[in-house]
């Protein structure tokens, strides 16, 4: 059984039958966002209206797996929350992601993340 989590800006909820329309309420005012996480510790997706665009992210475990996409559809979101509910990673290789570097000064302390790598 798997162990799924919604947070919405309203607060938690249940998975949705369709994403598409359920996306398309949540993240239709600016600053809006959905987090999917799957039970692992700190591995999650996420998605936020950024105002003028959406933004979408996500988190395997370690930082140095945490990416970011911009631009990018409510059908993109559909289909990252989609895949990663069933532990599925082939929305990978459809977007430019950039890896979010919040917590590279850890590197600087050669602290090793909750993972055991180092982030150097």
């Amino acid at each position: 059984m798997r162990e799924i989590r919604i947070d919405t800006t309203e607060g938690s909820v249940g998975e949705p039958e369709r994403w598409l329309p359920f996306l398309a309420r949540e993240l239709r005012e600016p600053d809006s966002f959905v987090i999917v996480s799957d039970g692992r510790r700190d591995s999650y997706a996420q998605a936020r209206n950024a105002g003028r665009t959406l933004e979408m992210e996500y988190r395997d475990g370690s930082p140095l797996r945490h990416f970011q996409a911009r631009g990018v559809g409510l059908d993109d979101v559909a289909d990252l929350f989609a895949q990663w509910i069933e532990k599925e990673r082939a929305f990978i290789d459809r977007y430019q992601w950039e890896r979010l570097k919040d917590w590279d000064d850890h590197a600087a302390n050669g602290q090793k993340d909750e993972d055991g790598v180092g982030t150097r």
